[in-house]
């Protein structure tokens, strides 16, 4: 009876002993190793957080080396110098060639030339400047570069620009110091007079 109740109590006391080994541990001040929480601010430009998962996506690339087939650009072009020649302009690069749509209202039957201008703005012609770097400003559409205006005062015309040749080539919207069309304004003159600014237009 004795060894019974001698084991019961030998029983007791070992269960006290655990229980205050895990409130010891519960509350113990010794350091632990926390692990290290994930911050969006560490999150690289390129990487997207979905889920808890982040997915990486490649570096963004300059805008140079977009495909040039979807480079697209559009002028408006605006009567000027006493004209009223209005109408617009559609520029799309086509692996080296740029095909061009020029169409105009308000127009004076005849022939207009249509060049590109190497300023900055339509304002006044001392902002539109001089043409673009010729040849590359020059022959649009054909060797004379003009566009024909019929007796209901408009005129289209379509065109390509082919690539290859260096001092004629385009490209639109690369940035190009050189060959970047986009860069320059569009200037039609008066009919059959190549010396009267009638339109410009720069490009969007």
């Amino acid at each position: 009876m004795r060894l019974v109740a001698a084991s019961r109590l030998i029983s007791i006391f070992a269960a006290t002993l655990a229980l205050g080994a895990c409130v010891v541990d519960e509350w113990s001040d010794e350091p632990t190793t926390a692990v290290p929480a994930v911050s969006a601010t560490n999150v690289p430009a390129t990487a997207t957080t979905r889920a808890g998962a982040t997915l990486y996506a490649p570096e963004d690339t300059d805008a140079s080396a977009a495909d040039a087939g979807t480079r697209t650009a559009k002028s408006s072009i605006k009567a000027f110098g006493g004209g009223t020649i209005r109408g617009t302009a559609v520029l799309r690069q086509r692996g080296d060639d740029v095909v061009v749509e020029l169409d105009l209202t308000s127009c004076s039957e005849g022939s207009h030339l249509v060049q590109i201008f190497s300023g900055y703005s339509c304002d006044s012609v001392q902002s539109q400047g001089s043409v673009w770097n010729p040849p590359r400003g020059e022959n649009l559409g054909s060797e004379a570069g003009t566009i024909s205006c019929g007796s209901d005062k408009k005129g289209s015309l379509t065109f390509t620009r082919p690539g290859g040749n260096p001092r004629t080539s385009w490209t639109v919207g690369d940035r190009s110091p050189t060959t970047d069309v986009t860069r320059g304004l569009i200037v039609v003159f008066a009919a059959n007079d190549p010396s009267q600014r009638h339109a410009c237009g720069d490009f969007l």
